[in-house]
């Protein structure tokens, strides 16, 4: 019998629908609790008791109702979460406002099935065997995040990003391991409130478990913050400086405005430079020139891209008389960790009557102080239908489509094949691309190659002021911890931060909606800095003119190379959990394992009427033998019985 059948007989009747109503209610209840716990809500004490009302709707219904209200429960969860996704389709993709609700339902729809495998799988577990919520519940939710794909990797372990003490078991288990902590905390709490209504005995044991976890985890992370403050005091530091020019997604490369967008992130340098700062990040694809790859030097090449970089609109001047000493004032002599689009020329593709490179690349680059460019690092992760299409091989054999494709410049990005480092005087720079720092398996890849701190590029201008530059900042605090480094992070419109290796986060920006270029203004430099500089906050810096960049500055710990449990062992305790899923579903509680275990002569375990699994008799005892089954003859055998009628017997009369 298979997980969601059900026979017919067991067809319970039809609820009233007051009660599927209260039932609906509290699945939508559990939603809400999850997306509020969330940021930029930041309720975080709600997600200890989210799954409550979901765990007390499911409890006592089958695999098949429990999966659809956990998918009630979830849709709600990732809708309230992910509305950012519509007003993204609506604003900078130009979609009517129907198609963006829509489009966000299906993927909430789709993400919700961590919620609805995790209903239908742990009562189809509780059903046949009574172990409780308490762990089986976190179990059966890890393995449900560990095995569902996303094109945006997302964990309910997300609601805890601020809470320090808690998320430090990251680095032994990455955020799974605080997903389980959240779980077994509703679990237990279920278990506790269901005895005690039913007037049962109280789960004790399981309890004072899940208790000692919790006095383990709280008690763990304190000291390993008191561990990794004292190396960060003891490290080596650089002052890194970001800049955040506040360009909107639609004027950040246009051809009109580039040498604009170039001086303007020239000045927020140089503003850097004056300040201290011995590195300067610029956010991804911010440089409006691309690089050229090709040893033909076609397109900008190496040098002419270096020069263009750290003079800014004075290179050609520079070009017409090297010795100018009015020049060489305008220079950037700090090192430059810079986005931006690098091409491979080939032999070229004429589209709409113009050269085109074979392919395009999403590629992060270091410029030292004497102008020499590092080797390239390329974006290894791809997002979906923004820079490459799925099986874009396939259809671009369809001609009408390969146009298309080609002539709106999709799909042309190639993914980078390794994670790189870049060197940095005596320190290992570790670059990431776009939403590469939510990746747990990228980071896995880029600690391998032992850097001393992990810098971020991001362009996250498609969102505005929505909760997904924060839940991509929340996501992103991981990093830091499962592999102690620090992270800093260059987003164009923000929230562009400095995160230490404990994922405290000591220098922030907030998240912009771009304002609109004023009419007139061709080149935003002049007037920013005539504007100058206003402290916001310790190590941010805001301009009062449009487009009212920020800069930040911070001493960065280059921490040295440590390899943590999670480092070294990945995914292993997701794996666990998965295992144990599968053990508790398909093995525990249908004797399979006396059937695949059993010893030579020991006998088979046989249902009885009702489906239940009864022991085999040892052979010796014939006490407990079962009789043996009467013996059935066919009704033309049978000697028709005999009616006897009893006689009354009449008492005589006294």
């Amino acid at each position: 019998m298979g997980l969601f059948s059900r026979k017919k007989a067991d067809k319970a009747p039809r609820r009233p629908v007051q009660d599927m109503l209260i039932d609906m209610g509290l699945c939508v209840l559990s939603g809400v609790l999850w997306f509020t716990a969330c940021s930029d809500i930041d309720i975080w004490p709600f997600a200890w008791i989210a799954s409550v009302p979901l765990m007390w709707v499911i409890h006592d219904k089958t695999p098949r109702k429990a999966f659809w209200y956990a998918m009630l429960a979830g849709f709600v969860a990732n809708y309230g979460g992910f509305y950012w996704i519509s007003h993204t389709l609506v604003v900078y993709a130009g979609l009517p406002l129907v198609v963006g609700i829509f489009g966000t339902a299906l993927i909430a729809f789709y993400q919700a099935l961590v919620y609805g495998i995790f209903g239908a799988v742990t009562v189809a577990i509780l059903r046949r065997r009574p172990l409780g919520w308490t762990f089986v519940a976190p179990v059966v939710f890890v393995s449900c995040e560990l095995i569902l794909p996303m094109e945006f990797p997302f964990y309910v372990a997300i609601t805890q990003a601020w809470v320090r003490p808690v998320i430090q078991v990251a680095d032994l288990a990455g955020p799974l391991g605080v997903t389980f902590l959240l779980l077994m905390f509703s679990g237990a709490l279920f278990d506790l409130g269901l005895a005690w209504r039913k007037k049962t005995r109280l789960p004790v044991r399981r309890a004072a478990i899940a208790g000692g976890l919790m006095v383990f985890t709280i008690a763990y992370g304190f000291i390993q913050m008191s561990r990794y403050d004292a190396k960060i005091n003891k490290a080596p530091k650089v002052k890194i400086g970001v800049v955040q020019a506040n360009l909107g997604i639609r004027l950040k490369g246009r051809g009109d405005f580039a040498m604009a967008q170039l001086a303007l992130h020239h000045q927020l340098s140089k503003e850097l430079e004056r300040r201290g700062a011995e590195l300067i990040v610029w956010p991804e694809s911010t440089h409006p020139f691309p690089l050229s790859r090709d040893r033909n030097r076609r397109g900008i090449g190496p040098e002419r891209f270096s020069l263009l970089t750290r003079a800014g609109p004075h290179a050609f001047l520079y070009l017409q008389n090297p010795d100018a000493q009015r020049v060489a004032e305008h220079f950037i002599n700090t090192p430059l960790l810079i986005g931006v689009q690098t091409n491979h020329w080939g032999t070229g593709k004429k589209m709409d009557g113009g050269a085109w490179p074979e392919k395009l690349y999403n590629s992060a680059v270091l410029i030292s102080s004497e102008g020499e460019l590092s080797e390239l690092y390329d974006k290894q992760y791809l997002v979906t239908f923004s820079e490459q299409i799925p099986l874009y091989g396939f259809l671009s054999r369809f001609g009408f489509l390969k146009r298309q494709f080609e002539r709106r410049h999709m799909s042309n990005f190639t993914p980078g094949t390794q994670a790189k480092t870049f060197k940095f005087g005596r320190h290992r720079i570790g670059p990431m691309i776009c939403f590469e720092d939510i990746l747990p398996k990228l980071g896995l890849k880029m600690a391998a190659e032992k850097p001393n701190v992990f810098i971020n590029i991001t362009n996250d201008a498609w969102f505005g002021a929505t909760a997904e530059p924060y839940q991509h900042l929340a996501l992103a605090v991981f990093r830091t911890i499962e592999h102690r480094r620090p992270m800093v992070r260059a987003v164009n419109t923000g929230t562009s931060t400095f995160i230490d290796a404990t994922g405290r986060i000591t220098v922030q920006t907030p998240s912009v909606d771009p304002a609109p270029k004023p009419k007139g203004v061709r080149n935003p430099t002049p007037g920013v800095t005539k504007a100058g500089f206003k402290k916001k906050r310790r190590g941010v810096w805001q301009s009062s003119a449009w487009p009212k960049p920020y800069i930040l500055m911070e001493s960065v710990a280059m921490m040295p190379h440590t390899v943590t449990v999670f480092a070294a062992v990945g995914w292993s305790f997701g794996w666990l959990c998965l295992l144990v899923t599968l053990y508790l579903l398909i093995i525990h509680g249908r004797g399979l394992k006396r059937k695949l275990f059993r010893f030579r002569g020991d006998g088979i375990p046989m249902p009885d009427r009702k489906g239940r699994l009864r022991a085999p008799t040892p052979e010796g005892d014939k006490s407990e033998a079962r009789p043996p089954p009467r013996k059935v003859t066919p009704d033309s055998d049978r000697k028709p019985r005999r009616k006897t009628v009893r006689k009354k017997r009449r008492g005589k009369k006294r």
